[in-house]
């Protein structure tokens, strides 16, 4: 994978989800470096690819049915993906990888995982029966300021809003919250984890930690993003995504594994383990 130009921290703690853009044009050399970081991102996926959908908005020769949800952007990315056998973590681990090398580049984006519409992005797109499109994201310039649309759907869900260390993280057993100021080398990619996007800002992640490593969960609000694609699992890509970045910039090598794990509470579901 190839590497990022600024310091990972900062590129999670600046980027924000756009919903308005500009008129702005990506220019040849960026879509150069674009379309590059796309196919190395799609070359370690194994459930899934990513195609870029160009003039696809109202800048475009058409426009792709976003529910409102998106205004002036003209450029999508999504996922096609097989419609049985899909990986959500690894999609959302690797897609969210993408998302960062673009905001590396200077470039907006916003996850969509349910207002869009499927069959008019499936319709632009050479996919075959066994596919569908779970994830798309619109790429550009944002407008210099937020839009009404930007400030009301963050503030409809809480954008900014996250939860404490205590609810989140914990060392050994969940009876022992884990305390940001003895957290070692895990303090900054735990950190990470807690800025990330979530669907709906539900922030469904929880970590144990152990002199193993750190085991990550998911605590799941029974029924929701399940219709059509399992957007908490998805979710928990995406921190996974922010702890592995953030821990290799730290010099915290490790390893992704399904393996031994602390008991955890029998609501929370096991996803992976980043071993040390």
């Amino acid at each position: 994978m190839r590497e990022f130009n600024g310091d990972i921290e900062d590129i999670i703690r600046n980027r924000k989800s756009c919903r308005s853009y500009s008129d702005r044009k990506i220019g040849n050399d960026v879509m150069d470096e674009v379309v590059a970081m796309l196919k190395d991102v799609e070359s370690i996926a194994s459930s899934f690819r990513l195609t870029y959908l160009a003039g696809s908005g109202p800048g475009g020769k058409e426009r792709v049915g976003t529910y409102g949800m998106i205004s002036g952007a003209s450029d999508y990315i999504a996922v096609i993906a097989r419609r049985e056998g899909n990986d959500p973590v690894e999609i959302g681990r690797l897609f969210e990888t993408a998302v960062l090398h673009l905001a590396d580049l200077g470039l907006d984006t916003c996850w969509l995982g349910g207002s869009f519409n499927r069959k008019d992005f499936e319709g632009r797109l050479d996919i075959g029966p066994s596919e569908y499109i779970p994830i798309v994201s619109p790429v550009g310039y944002g407008k210099e300021r937020f839009s009404l649309l930007d400030s009301s759907v963050r503030a409809m869900v809480g954008a900014d809003t996250r939860k404490p260390w205590s609810e989140l993280f914990f060392h050994e057993s969940i009876l022992n919250p884990l305390q940001k100021e003895i957290a070692g080398d895990f303090r900054i990619p735990l950190e990470m984890v807690r800025l990330g996007p979530s669907a709906s800002n539900k922030q469904p992640w929880r970590a144990i930690t152990d002199s193993k490593g750190c085991h990550f969960f998911l605590s799941r609000d029974k029924g929701y993003g399940l219709r059509t694609y399992d957007l908490q699992l998805n979710d928990m890509g995406i921190a996974m995504c922010h702890f592995e970045l953030t821990a290799a910039q730290w010099g915290v090598a490790g390893t992704w594994v399904n393996g031994p794990h602390p008991q955890a509470p029998a609501e929370w579901e096991y996803v992976r383990s980043y071993i040390i």
